[in-house]
């Protein structure tokens, strides 16, 4: 059993206690990653639960506490869906509750754990890591998570989830907590696929509001088609945008099927705090040299948010971070954004 849960667990790290052997990492000598605790035929690839407790209960006496994210198995308090981001309010929430734990005794340790105890994990994990300001940047957080999580430092790779960690990074340095949400209008997506190998012939766009659970589906974009390449435009009335938001794309190929392109989670905080911008989607099908851009529009100003990085071959560190020039640059995480009829941001 042993074997198979270490072949299941793949870059995972592992922790040993006395005839105990856990797929558990320290993160930092109070924050522990770990796999969900398993019972019955799951206890052969997860973790078994009276192993991580016995583990746990060893090392840390009863002054530890669980943080369970698998909001797929029950409902839990701080659980979201598996390959997603959290929503801010989550990640905040989460952080207070983690911080008021060990505010009551020392020796207080968290142990967080998703399904495998990597990306969802990962990413509340992150967030602490900059809300207690052990981390002083995402860049700093995540990669000590893959350092102490892994064996190939590969912690958190959900792009969304990478974003999100962003997110918090300037919520936490730059607003001092305070999250203010704001409305923008989406006025315009600009979408450019090469090559397009799968034929894509037409495009559509949903778009899910996590604060009223409302989705707007949009259709007939305008298709400027080459050999190698296909363009398509939308101008967009009326749909207005706030808080995290989820933009799913469909492609139709020859025959009229259907199938998932790629999807793109953000908060409307980096639309106006600019260099916070990231164009990363977490893709299904789609290759090689692609470009979304997506226009938003405030009080008068268009912002503009662009990709000059493939979708299929996203570096999160090599991107860069946070470049504000006179001219386009890459911004935050591979995007840019500027405002039309003033300067460059």
């Amino acid at each position: 059993m042993h074997f198979i849960r270490k072949l299941v667990s793949g870059n995972l790290g592992w922790s040993f206690n006395n005839k105990d052997s856990v797929c558990l990492s320290y993160i930092t000598p109070k924050l522990i990653a770990t796999s969900v605790p398993a019972t019955g035929i799951e206890t052969l690839w997860r973790n078994n639960r009276d192993s991580v407790k016995r583990f746990l209960e060893n090392a840390h006496d009863k002054s530890y506490k669980i943080y369970d994210l698998c909001i797929e198995r029950e409902e839990t308090k701080y659980g979201f869906e598996d390959h997603t981001p959290p929503n801010l309010l989550l990640i905040y929430e989460f952080c207070r509750d983690v911080s008021d734990w060990f505010s009551k005794n020392p020796k207080n340790v968290a142990v967080v754990h998703c399904k495998a105890g990597k990306g969802r994990t990962g990413t509340m994990i992150c967030s602490y890591l900059l809300f207690s300001h052990y981390s002083e940047s995402a860049i700093e957080a995540l990669s000590l998570y893959g350092e102490k999580r892994t064996s190939d430092g590969k912690g958190v790779t959900i792009p969304s989830q990478k974003r999100y960690v962003a997110y918090f990074d300037t919520v936490v340095n730059q607003l001092d907590c305070k999250i203010n949400f704001k409305a923008f209008r989406l006025t315009k997506v600009h979408i450019t696929i090469e090559p397009n190998k799968f034929g894509i012939e037409g495009m559509k766009l949903v778009i899910e509001s996590y604060r009223n659970e409302e989705f707007k589906i949009l259709d007939n974009f305008a298709l400027l088609k080459s050999e190698n390449s296909c363009i398509f435009d939308k101008d967009i009335q009326d749909v207005e945008l706030e808080n995290d938001v989820k933009l799913e794309f469909e492609g139709t190929i020859p025959g009229k099927k259907k199938i998932k392109l790629f999807k793109l989670y953000l908060n409307t905080l980096s639309i106006e705090h600019y260099d916070l911008v990231d164009s990363a989607l977490d893709c299904e099908k789609v290759v090689t040299n692609n470009q979304i851009e997506l226009v938003f529009n405030r009080s008068k100003l268009d912002y503009y948010l662009f990709s000059r990085v493939p979708w299929n071959n996203y570096d999160w560190v090599r991107a860069g971070c946070g470049v504000i020039s006179k001219v386009s640059e890459v911004g935050c995480f591979g995007g840019s954004v500027q405002k039309r009829g003033s300067k460059v941001l």
